[in-house]
């Protein structure tokens, strides 16, 4: 901290009266903003660098609890800062010296305590079903779903959570409201179609990679923004989505009308893609987050205050990092594109040099820690379609399934190898261990197939062992680094009807029973 902040921390009392002096020159009125601001920024860096937290639990309730603080004393004071820089003042120099030291207080901050979030968070093997804590994929189910009133979800893109706090304070000023604020953890990578999706009732999500993006689908949908009323729709009928622009252009009699029917509405505010593509300055960038607080403070205004609709949310489907000062192209970008360009880069260094190593967790995007969740009856989804991005480069698997004893079981077991060998490269081997069991009376049976299994994948390369054990677990363990929890094993196909019926030769024309499946990368 230089001298200026310094002399000015040990005074804070005297500059926050020195802010309410009615008789201040509005120039340094602005001077003692900044100032108590930069006192706010550095006092919250040093809370943080005092790394008292061993858990990603803890990181999250540090985050919501003090942390957000960071993002809204360093974006309050660079936007003052960039008002009064270029006023003639007796500290200009102190000032500039005090900003440029705060932007790279800044940078060293968020890089120290993203490696420490991703170590403690490797302990629990980035697996997001054993934290204790709000979870963004869970976001329909726990706060939509079953909720009895309308209710009005308004999605804000990019709205990170120090926004989302200032927005609180403004609310929760005004005795007549009742707001409260949470907490929830995205999903890796934090990239806006994920984040969408996440928040849709997701139950049978799957990605697929496409020419120039992921393709996230619910139910075969794909979640781009016209498609997601109908996926709204196809678990609560009186649902309805808008977007801010076109809500805005109504009166209060066609905005009355909109609001009368449906029970669920979701609005979405896509205020960070506007400044991603007119790539303004960062000035600018920090100005438009206050216009993105007054956006939803009207909507607030007409859904309650107008239509008389009590129950609102607002969210997001991801933050963004943006730092005033001057930047290189790749700093520009939301945190979605942040996470895409970091896995591109991996990966070509790692083409550069194999023993590259990092203090981040990188994630190929098409191959990302997620639970996929297929409901009764769901057809379009294949072993290949699922499983097979995260088998492809692995040399070694092991299936734990107690439940390879059935004829259909085992036929099974044969489709999941014969995926493995479209995935390997022709003349390549790979070998499979199975863990099953079967009770003392059938277990001579299920290895004498299990030998007749053996011999048939030696044929295309899959050396193929078997251990009987009496365990309960079903998962599948590859050495690329990835562990898939399987809720129902390989056993997730309804029988079908018909000596003739296509599904049995097509397991994306097959009818599916109701499980989840995790992947954690390991």
């Amino acid at each position: 901290m230089n001298r200026v902040i310094s002399e000015f921390a040990a005074i804070k009392e005297e500059v926050f009266k020195w802010k309410e002096q009615e008789e201040l020159e509005a120039s340094y009125s602005q001077v003692a903003n900044y100032l108590s601001h930069a006192i706010g920024f550095f006092e919250t860096v040093s809370l943080l660098n005092d790394n008292d937290v061993s858990s990603p639990e803890g990181h999250i309730n540090r985050c919501v609890n003090t942390g957000y603080s960071v993002d809204f004393h360093f974006r309050k004071s660079s936007q003052i800062y960039d008002d009064i820089r270029h006023l003639s003042l007796s500290i200009e120099e102190d000032i500039d010296q005090s900003h440029s030291e705060m932007c790279e207080a800044y940078g060293a901050c968020i890089k120290t305590q993203n490696v420490n979030w991703q170590k403690d968070f490797q302990k629990v093997h980035f697996d997001y079903q054993t934290l204790s804590v709000q979870k963004q994929f869970d976001f329909y189910s726990n706060h939509v779903l079953g909720f009895e009133n309308k209710i009005v979800v308004l999605i804000s893109d990019a709205f990170r959570y120090e926004l989302a706090h200032e927005l609180f304070e403004r609310l929760d000023a005004n005795a007549k409201n009742t707001v409260s604020i949470e907490g929830a953890i995205a999903s890796i990578p934090s990239y806006t179609n994920l984040g969408m999706s996440n928040l849709l009732p997701n139950v049978g999500m799957t990605v697929e990679e496409g020419d120039s993006d992921l393709i996230f689908k619910i139910n075969g949908l794909s979640t781009v923004s016209h498609n997601r009323q109908a996926i709204l729709q196809s678990v609560v009928e009186d649902s309805q989505t808008i977007d801010y622009p076109s809500l805005k252009k109504m009166d209060k009699k066609a905005i009355r009308a909109f609001f009368k029917e449906a029970r669920i509405t979701y609005v979405y505010h896509d205020w960070m893609d506007a400044i991603d593509d007119k790539k303004v300055t960062e000035h600018e960038a920090f100005n438009v987050t206050e216009k993105a607080l007054e956006d939803i403070n009207w909507v607030i205004q007409k859904v309650v205050g107008e239509v008389r609709i009590m129950n609102m949310i607002v969210t997001s489907d991801h933050g963004f990092l943006y730092v005033p000062d001057k930047l290189e192209e790749k700093d520009r970008e939301t945190l979605e594109k942040l996470n895409y360009l970091t896995a591109t880069k991996a990966k070509e260094e790692k083409k550069d040099d194999e023993k590259a190593t990092t203090d981040f967790v990188i994630l190929e995007p098409s191959v990302v820690p997620k639970q996929v969740r297929i409901m009764d009856n769901q057809t379009g989804v294949s072993y290949r379609g699922l499983f097979g991005d995260y088998m492809k480069g692995a040399t070694k698997i092991q299936l734990t399934d107690p439940y390879i004893r059935l004829p259909y079981q085992f036929r099974n077991l044969m489709e999941f190898c014969m995926m493995l060998d479209e995935l390997k490269d022709e003349g390549d081997e790979m070998g499979l261990h199975l863990v099953t069991w079967n009770d003392e009376e059938h277990k001579p049976q299920s290895i004498e197939s299990l030998k007749d299994v053996q011999e048939t994948l030696s044929e295309i390369g899959i050396n193929f062992t078997y251990d009987m054990q009496d365990l309960h677990d079903r998962s599948i363990m590859t050495d690329n680094g990835w562990k898939v929890l399987l809720g129902r094993g390989l056993d997730v196909f309804e029988r079908a009807n018909g000596r003739f019926n296509v599904a049995e030769f097509d397991q994306r024309k097959r009818k599916w029973k109701n499980c989840e499946i995790t992947f954690i990368r390991i």
